[in-house]
């Protein structure tokens, strides 16, 4: 048994449960862009008319065989393409239906594509496309048109570009409720995850704990039997100092030992009891970095176990 594996076992599972957190708000923010994709496309002249608005970032990708993934598109970036790029089938799915492509994928070379589509009530779709080479170049186009420096941009989310619109928001004020709005709800939906992650990692960490104290038993009561034993002798040889201590400062007092006496002896003591304590803390300690020098356990592991023995 190897408790490292399990360590990175327990731990791995710590991370990806961290990256559902994450991957989950990149799903929230997709199913917003696809829930309101008509809602935008008819608010279309407000978004491109600011910049906040059309800089809000889609969590779609898109790609090309051979030449890889494109930048990330923006809000603007498709409603400008929806609107001005003259393709009436990224509008419609082939029986007429409204449908709006929003992913692109597919071949340059022989046109060959299969795409997304999303209708009216939010559902999806592959659709494949006739004029594939046409479509994606003036999706491109389209991107390079709405790239904004973000340094200079206000970035909003798609979710909170929905609740503006919706809030028909149109002063600051107004526009900083909506977003606040969309953050309270984000931050009440984050800390909801991280209080379930801190409760798997003390969970995980836990069994991890018990596992490694449990194939690691041996050294661990062998350390704890000969540190307990060398800590008593250390209290006993303590004792005694302190016993010599009280009787050369009785003698002192009477007058039967005199102050020189009594300080060298105070200073022999001293070290004496120093060189006690050293050597118990350097025997503990040696004997913790050789248990934790392999990674399995931890000191505050060890230093719990000898406390709670």
């Amino acid at each position: 048994m190897n408790t490292s594996d399990n360590k990175f076992s327990f731990m791995n599972s710590v991370y990806g449960n961290e990256l559902l957190a994450v991957n989950a708000e990149y799903r929230r923010s997709k199913e917003c862009f696809l829930q309101n994709a008509f809602f935008f496309f008819d608010n279309a002249e407000r978004i491109l008319s600011d910049t906040r608005l059309a800089n809000a970032r889609v969590s779609a990708s898109n790609g090309l065989a051979y030449m890889g993934a494109f930048p990330t598109a923006n809000l603007g970036t498709y409603i400008d393409w929806w609107k001005n790029s003259g393709l009436d089938e990224i509008l419609y799915d082939k029986e007429g239906h409204k449908a709006l492509t929003w992913c692109i994928s597919g071949s340059p070379l022989s046109g060959m594509n299969s795409c997304m589509c999303v209708y009216p009530d939010g559902t999806t779709t592959k659709i494949s496309h006739g004029s594939f080479n046409k479509m994606w170049k003036t999706f491109r186009e389209a991107i390079n048109r709405h790239h904004y420096d973000e340094d200079l941009v206000d970035y909003f989310t798609i979710e909170e570009v929905a609740e503006i619109l919706k809030r028909n928001a149109v002063t600051e004020e107004q526009i900083l409720r909506a977003r606040l709005a969309v953050q309270q709800r984000a931050n009440l939906r984050l800390r909801r995850s991280l209080d379930n992650l801190f409760a798997n990692y003390q969970d995980i960490s836990n069994r991890y704990d018990k596992i490694a104290l449990k194939y690691h038993k041996d050294d661990l009561s062998s350390f704890h039997k000969e540190f307990i034993q060398l800590t008593s002798e250390t209290e006993k040889e303590l004792q005694i100092i302190s016993e010599i201590v009280c009787a050369s400062r009785k003698a002192f007092r009477d007058g039967s030992k005199s102050k020189e006496e009594h300080n060298q002896l105070m200073r022999e003591i001293n070290q004496r009891r120093s060189n006690l304590k050293d050597k118990l803390r350097k025997y503990k300690d040696d004997n913790i970095a050789r248990l934790t020098a392999n990674g399995e356990l931890t000191k505050e592991l060890i230093e719990s176990y000898l406390q709670n023995k």
